[in-house]
């Protein structure tokens, strides 16, 4: 397992010669823990061979939690199923992913467990692009 870091796409390019020539002699299959039968089959869901990680959807859990509410009006209620999948996942040594929103969220994640670690998500990317060109078409 990789140490902590930020890699940039100016880095990135040089070694794209060398992933591009091995992306198809090894495969990593995950699961989506994003609803509550996935939690609480989460044990059973570790023990297929060859799993190599686990990524917890904390939206789509808290949507399939309380009857199609937004996350923001119930952020606590999920956050027992998100530690139960957390130490099933530390247990069965499987690695287990997680899609932070703020900075320090993403720096705190790994000290909590977290070995895949993710920032922003597709809706933060789009309102943050989005607002910003916004900004610019009326700066008012």
């Amino acid at each position: 397992m990789g140490g902590r870091g930020v890699d940039r796409s100016g880095r990135w390019a040089r070694y794209v010669d060398s992933l591009i020539a091995g992306e198809d002699t090894e495969i990593l299959v995950g699961t989506m823990v994003e609803n509550e039968r996935a939690v609480a089959n989460i044990e059973d869901i570790l023990a297929v061979p060859s799993l190599g990680f686990a990524s917890v959807g904390p939206a789509d859990l808290a949507m399939s939690m309380s009857e199609s509410d937004p996350l923001a009006k119930h952020p606590e209620a999920v956050q027992s199923p998100i530690d139960r999948t957390l130490d099933a996942c530390l247990t069965a040594d499987v690695l287990i992913d997680r899609i932070r929103s703020s900075v320090e969220e993403t720096r705190t994640a790994p000290d909590a467990g977290y070995q895949i670690v993710r920032t922003g998500g597709d809706v933060e990317s789009t309102r943050t692009v989005l607002g910003d060109r916004l900004d610019e078409l009326d700066p008012t």
